[in-house]
């Protein structure tokens, strides 16, 4: 099988980890770690089963980078996030439609067939459930319509 191209860089500024991570009152090196695993953890679990080893995420640094940066930058901004709070969940929204449709792709691209891709698609957007699990948090796919259905769609 010919080896697939990196993905590209997954999300690089995570609103929804920041305040995840204010409201969980964590320091900056927590919300650092969260907003790594809202960016990098879709893409990690995305690439094992299709056998992308070793993952997209660590081929190229700057997924981390620009995780890093992302979450550096938000973390003293936090708290002047929440009078954006109604752009930044529509465009939390469009950021897992994205990487759901990435991941459909990857997932055709290494033949595997429609219900597989539409699988990994999801799998692909589930970083923000991963950060939400972590703070202990009901995940915000789990309890917010506008989050779940465009990831569930977009691969279709």
């Amino acid at each position: 099988m010919p080896a697939l191209a990196p993905a590209p860089p997954q999300r690089t500024v995570e609103p929804e980890g920041e305040r995840a991570g204010d409201a969980a009152r964590l320091n900056v090196v927590g919300v650092v770690v969260l907003g790594m695993i809202t960016a990098l953890g879709g893409g990690l679990i995305r690439d094992v089963p299709i056998d992308s080893q070793p993952p997209a995420t660590l081929l190229d640094w700057r997924h981390h980078t620009l995780a890093t940066v992302g979450g550096l930058v938000a973390f003293p901004l936090s708290r002047h996030l929440r009078r954006l709070e109604p752009a930044i969940t529509v465009l939390d929204a469009i950021g897992p439609s994205t990487f759901a449709v990435i991941g459909a792709s990857k997932a055709l691209e290494a033949a595997l067939g429609v219900a597989p891709a539409i699988l990994l698609g999801m799998v692909t957007a589930v970083g923000g459930t991963i950060r939400d699990t972590l703070v202990g948090q009901v995940p915000t796919v789990l309890r917010t319509g506008l989050y779940a259905i465009p990831p569930w769609w977009a691969p279709r």
